[in-house]
């Protein structure tokens, strides 16, 4: 029944890292049947090829500019066929299992848009240091409060994402819960209470190495995403920041295991 369920991975890289590309695409061809892997280059094809060498990977050469246009382009060249869509950075890796439970959640619920799930963090050398656990919270307070929710092992419904748009090439950072927040106008964002993806906390990552504009993008994302004059905006803005902070700080503290 999960294999009848078509996703599509697409993997944005610059092939500057081709180890960790390879630790990446071994991670998707690991979940089994019923997935199908688009590497968009803009670095080497070479690299590309050889990191994804005895992987059953299609890889074609970025036309445009910018990562979510690479990611669009990916859902443009393979996405047809495919009943969900997702992405994944080309130092993130996926858990085993991670498709087959958000499959699950998407089938059990048809209505529903997005799928998402827990978030392991873990240093440049792939030593653990945080899981994220968003759960329920993080979709309600999306549109409010700051981003809790997980992009690695996210799994999108294919006909939603084509409902609302694809990813703004116009966007640089916050292109995620842009997409996200959009998705939640046409259906639920359903939780899985399992981790679901490692994604590589490391100064040289996008959100990491340019925290005050990625803020800024958020901010902007959040203020388009609401509808004009809500007028319970000044008392929930404050209350989902508090509870995101709050939500942030425990999975900090928790202990890793």
């Amino acid at each position: 029944m999960l294999d009848a369920m078509e996703a599509l991975v697409v993997v944005p890289t610059l092939a500057e890292r081709p180890e960790l590309l390879r630790r990446t695409l071994s991670s998707i061809a690991a979940q089994g049947g019923g997935t199908r892997i688009v590497v968009v280059a803009a670095g080497d094809l070479d690299v590309v090829q050889h990191a994804s060498r005895d992987l059953a990977v299609d890889v074609v050469r970025q036309q445009t500019r910018g990562l979510s246009e690479a990611i669009n382009e990916g859902w443009r060249h393979a996405g047809a066929g495919a009943d969900a869509w997702t992405w994944l950075g080309d130092d993130d890796e996926l858990v085993a299992g991670s498709l087959d439970r958000t499959k699950a959640a998407l089938l059990a619920k048809p209505t529903a848009s997005m799928a998402y799930g827990r978030c392991r963090y873990v240093d440049a050398d792939g030593r653990p240091l945080w899981t994220a656990r968003p759960g329920r919270l993080a979709a309600l307070i999306a549109p409010y409060g700051p981003n809790l929710l997980p992009q690695p092992g996210s799994l999108l419904r294919a006909a939603a994402v084509r409902q609302v748009g694809m990813l703004d090439p116009d966007l640089r950072y916050a292109m995620d819960i842009d997409l996200f927040l959009r998705l939640r106008t046409v259906g639920e964002l359903v939780y899985v209470p399992h981790e679901l993806a490692l994604f590589r906390w490391h100064a040289q990552s996008t959100t990491v190495a340019n925290r005050a504009a990625s803020e800024a993008e958020l901010a902007a994302v959040r203020t388009r995403a609401l509808p004009a004059g809500r007028r319970w905006q000044p008392v929930l803005g404050p209350v989902a920041r508090v509870a995101g902070q709050v939500s942030y700080q425990l999975d900090r503290r928790r202990p890793v295991r």
